[in-house]
């Protein structure tokens, strides 16, 4: 492999866009059980952190041999700048003072946090870049999304800088993709990738929660994605089915409105038990997206614990998982999909495929896999 390296004293440098605890949303958990596992295989993680509203949290001082937090710089100002606003409200000098000191490797956490890739290739640094999404696709997404005539014109800005910006990606010794999808596109880029999905937690199923005949949807609410997911299903799919929906996750109250009168219960930011409990005692898991980039961890949380999962191809295309779920499309579809999983009586083989999955997908696996090409 070309720009092998050595790992000195098993020590890297992980920049990552936020303080990735608690692990409450996608990018975070990956970095999160990424910097467990590889603490677990005895590496020395040197942590920096980006942060906005989050608070320092103790308990990466426990996994992490050294933690340094950087406030993001939030001046409107830096939207009138040639970088993309993500990657210059990262930009702090004690960063790169602290980085250049030393050998080690550095390992950036999205193209967020890439500003001194330049400056630490010059400096002789190993730079490796876990990529986790294709960024100005999902800003071009999220404009679309955006009912704010300024929000909406910053997303296009934003998108059209980082496709500008995506080039300082070839500088790295190597990509890290999160999709297969997302591997397609950026060895278009760069010689020198590999597809890792997503770090994650490991919930072990109970396989003696009994199935209560519910349909099961889970996601943070205070995403737009999210929440117009959760609208489909209430406003289009559910109607008539004569069957309950259980959505649970941040903000679930966020649909109260919509759903009174309704066959839906919402679990309004449920703890990890609660929400393990409402996840392995539904007979089905809803996974419907309406925008697809990057790697959806909610699939690999209902793939530990769901006994079936309904999903759209927006979901599962390009994550080497679709095996493992029935496909629906259209809310016929959907619908039809969810009658019948419904009225089966078969014996799912849960234990059968969370021993596939181990194999595939689990954290030890991954973190295998990234010292590999790290190495």
């Amino acid at each position: 492999m070309k720009n092998s390296i050595v790992l000195n004293n098993k020590t890297l440098h992980i920049i990552s866009f936020d303080i990735p605890y608690p692990a409450n949303y996608g990018g975070v958990i990956d970095v999160f059980y990424k910097i467990k596992s590889l603490k677990d295989e005895g590496f020395n993680i040197i942590l920096h952190c980006f942060y906005k509203d989050r608070k320092p949290a103790d308990i990466l001082a426990n996994l992490c041999r050294e933690v340094h937090y950087y406030k993001r710089e939030m001046n409107p100002y830096l939207t009138l700048v040639g970088k993309p606003f993500i990657v210059s409200s990262r930009k702090q000098p004690a960063l790169f003072e602290i980085i250049t000191k030393d050998s080690h490797p550095v390992l950036f956490e999205g193209i967020h946090t890439t500003y001194f890739i330049r400056d630490f290739k010059k400096a002789g640094k190993k730079c490796f870049v876990r990529t986790h999404n294709i960024e100005h696709r999902y800003y071009t997404e999220l404009a679309k999304a955006e009912k704010s005539l300024i929000r909406r014109g910053f997303f296009k800005l934003e998108s059209r800088k980082l496709e500008k910006y995506e080039s300082a990606l070839k500088l790295a010794d190597g990509l890290i993709t999160i999709s297969e999808q997302d591997d397609e596109y950026f060895s278009d880029l760069h010689s020198n990738t590999v597809f890792i999905s997503p770090f994650h937690p490991e919930p072990e199923f109970d396989t003696r929660s009994k199935n209560e005949k519910y349909v099961f949807y889970h996601g943070n609410l205070e995403v737009s994605e999210n929440l117009k997911a959760a609208k489909f299903l209430i406003n289009e799919v559910m109607p008539g089915l004569g069957f309950q929906l259980v959505i649970a996750g941040k903000a679930a109250s966020k649909l109260d409105s919509i759903t009174k009168g309704k066959s839906v219960v919402l679990v309004d930011s449920p703890k990890d038990e609660e929400m393990l409990k409402w996840a392995s005692g539904a007979t089905v898991h809803l996974l419907p997206t309406f925008q697809a980039t990057g790697f959806k961890l909610k699939l690999i949380y209902s793939l530990y614990t769901a006994k079936v999962i309904i999903a759209n191809s927006q979901m599962v295309d390009g994550t080497g998982l679709e095996h493992y779920a029935q496909v629906a499309n259209s809310v016929s579809e959907w619908r039809q999909e969810i009658t019948e999983t419904m009225n089966s009586s078969e014996n799912l083989p849960i234990i059968e495929r969370n021993k596939a999955l181990k194999d595939q997908v689990s954290n030890k696996s991954l973190s295998d896999k990234l010292i590999k090409f790290l190495r």
